[in-house]
């Protein structure tokens, strides 16, 4: 859903502005937001759906870490960003992208590790496995 949503205001993000002004500089304005954030929907699709997987497997830690990181590593830059010369808003919109892919990225390296931590298998699992078609392995 976020993908299409990202293609959809890449491609057709003048018109979607359309439909609140007519006005050539909000539309100008309104479009260069929507294409430049709406790469955020695909990385915070990833980064709720894998803190919800961690919310499932009970461990809410990992994906509240990762959020304040994201949070740190955009309102420090925009902050000191803000204060200089030539700022741009453009430039927080970036940061923004940066730093939810940043979470997502995060969220799934974090993921993984917990999964592979949560069905560890022993080596002699395999042993007394059913193997297909009903005979049980020795």
């Amino acid at each position: 859903m976020m993908l299409l949503l990202t293609v959809v205001s890449q491609f057709s993000s003048a018109a979607m502005i359309r439909a609140f002004s007519r006005d050539p500089a909000v539309i100008a304005f309104g479009s260069d937001y929507l294409r430049i954030v709406s790469f955020n929907f695909i990385a915070a699709g990833i980064a709720f759906t894998s803190s919800s997987a961690f919310q499932g497997i009970g461990n809410t830690f990992p994906p509240l870490i990762s959020s304040m990181t994201r949070l740190v590593l955009f309102a420090l830059p925009a902050t000191l960003l803000s204060l200089r010369p030539g700022f741009q808003i453009r430039y927080v919109w970036y940061l923004s992208v940066g730093s939810i892919c940043f979470q997502a990225c995060c969220n799934l390296l974090l993921l993984r590790r917990e999964l592979q931590r949560k069905f560890l298998f022993p080596k002699n699992f395999q042993e007394g496995i059913a193997e297909p078609g009903g005979t049980v392995a020795s």
